[in-house]
């Protein structure tokens, strides 16, 4: 449980890591092209997870399926400017084994395919894979996260496929 006072317990970064081979949603390995969905994994946790972190401080190990439900989906580099890669904003409330809820407010968006997945993957070369980042919290602030994270795209991004394409290429 969360101390008390403390709005948001963990900020995670959910998407395709480098340190693990590309799976599909369905347990295939390997790149099988852009029409696949990928399975999403917890790339970074701040505050750092410790393996001998108590289990009860750790964000729930079923986050990575519930904030990317359908996986981790990849553009290609020739598929950018075709592609609506616009961020997204939603919610996620997680019941744990003893009936607590985990609330998550999270940021979707692309970012590009990690280096190492694209040296083993030529096709990813350029590319870009579903990422997302998200606020976790036992206290049920995702009305005031929401506003919050809403405004990130818009501060940061154009709703312009072509400016996000140009910004992807970068």
């Amino acid at each position: 449980m969360a101390q008390q006072g403390c709005l948001w317990e963990h900020f995670v970064v959910i998407g395709l890591t480098h340190s693990k081979p590309l799976q599909t949603v369905h347990g295939e390995l390997g790149f099988l092209g852009s029409d696949a969905r990928y399975k999403p994994e917890l790339i970074d946790c701040l505050p750092h997870i410790d393996e001998f972190l108590n289990k009860s401080k750790r964000p729930p190990p079923q986050l990575p399926t519930c904030c990317l439900p359908a996986g981790a989906d990849i553009v290609l580099h020739q598929d950018l400017a075709v592609t609506n890669v616009v961020p997204h904003t939603f919610a996620v409330v997680l019941t744990e084994g003893d009936g607590t809820k985990v609330y998550a407010s999270c940021l979707s968006f692309y970012d590009r395919v990690p280096h190492a997945l694209a040296t083993k993957h030529e096709d990813l070369l350029g590319a870009v894979a579903l990422k997302a980042i998200c606020l976790l919290s036992h206290q049920p602030y995702l009305t005031t996260a929401d506003k919050a994270g809403g405004m990130v795209p818009s501060t940061t991004c154009s709703s312009s496929k072509a400016t996000a394409a140009a910004m992807c290429q970068q």
